[in-house]
């Protein structure tokens, strides 16, 4: 199968292009040269712009389907920064992946589309908030719902929760930069559930959700490890790879939350940095209950999560060489 992949400079696009091209000939779409180890991998890269459709048109030719990964995540971004980043990208290429006559479409989403500043437990596909939490989760759900009106894409959406393993760029050397200084500052109890996905299992659903045929198409998967497991879980495992002691402190989640507010008021005035501190959504995310229901990717598409959130962390430190505390 000729496949041809967006946003692999990122690392969930970085390991699928390493996994997909063990099997299939596959393509790169980038913004820029690339890196990351993709120049190390047996595939084509093509390095423009997304708004050039002259560009897209070339490119997309000739390719059996489309995995499409690039896109803005994050809370600090306004409504049109994510409308840009994801909804009007996703248009744009998907109007030249029709011209250029490809079928098949995987669109990795996002749960956090389900999320409503409450504990939430055994999420379905089908759940919608009244209100969405974030311009990221509106742009997202625009996006997913736009390719499921396109009745010329046989397109197959996939939510994962939480994605760890070598390369992430984004979960665990963020954790990792506290417990450098020796400390972990852990939001309430650690105690909330939480659902976490090996980005191992999510390549096996991308691979699944390829071969599957015509007649599920337009349907929506959450993936996970289908292993729900406490935040404090997660943080005493990393620290087991760390070295050295690490303390974990625990902050209320009243005073997290009324410094993420204070802050982000800073940040609108432009005293302070957007990183500076938690945003208060993201202080929500770390203190609630969040876990999704598998059982509609695995009875429809096969899937078996084949590795835990410990392989995922193991995996990290033994390539990545995280920095010790």
């Amino acid at each position: 199968m000729k496949i041809l992949l967006t946003g692999a400079s990122g690392f969930i696009g970085t390991r699928l292009a390493e996994a997909l091209s063990q099997k299939h000939y596959v393509s790169c779409l980038l913004r820029s040269t690339p890196k990351n180890g993709l120049e190390k991998l047996p595939i084509r890269t093509y390095v423009g712009s997304f708004e050039d459709s002259v560009f897209l048109q070339k490119t997309l030719v000739s390719h059996d389907a489309i995995i499409h990964c690039a896109g803005s995540a994050g809370t600090w971004g306004s409504k049109s920064f994510y409308e840009k980043s994801n909804l009007e990208l996703t248009k744009r290429l998907s109007q030249a992946a029709q011209e250029a006559k490809i079928k098949k479409w995987i669109q990795i989403s996002t749960p956090s589309i389900y999320f409503e500043f409450k504990n939430q437990k055994n999420i379905s596909e089908d759940f919608l908030p009244k209100t969405l939490s974030s311009h990221y989760a509106e742009s997202k759900l625009a996006a997913d719902l736009y390719l499921l009106s396109q009745k010329n894409l046989n397109t197959t959406i996939l939510r994962p929760r939480f994605v760890l393993g070598r390369g992430d760029q984004q979960i665990l050397p963020r954790i990792l930069r506290y417990m450098k200084k020796g400390y972990y500052p852990l939001i309430g109890t650690g105690l909330q559930k939480i659902d976490v996905t090996n980005i191992t299992n999510l390549c096996q659903a991308v691979e699944k959700a390829l071969l599957v045929n015509s007649t599920l198409s337009g349907e929506v998967y959450n993936v996970s490890n289908g292993e729900p497991i406490t935040l404090l879980e997660l943080i005493e495992e990393i620290k087991l790879h760390c070295g050295a002691p690490v303390k974990t402190i625990k902050i209320p989640k009243t005073i997290a939350l009324f410094a993420a507010k204070v802050f982000e008021g800073l940040h609108a005035l432009g005293v302070a940095p957007q990183n500076f501190w938690l945003h208060p959504l993201e202080v929500a995310v770390m203190t609630q209950d969040m876990t999704l229901n598998v059982d509609k990717i695995k009875r429809d598409l096969g899937y078996v999560p084949e590795k835990n959130f410990r392989s995922a962390i193991a995996e990290y430190f033994e390539i990545q060489k995280a920095p010790t505390p």
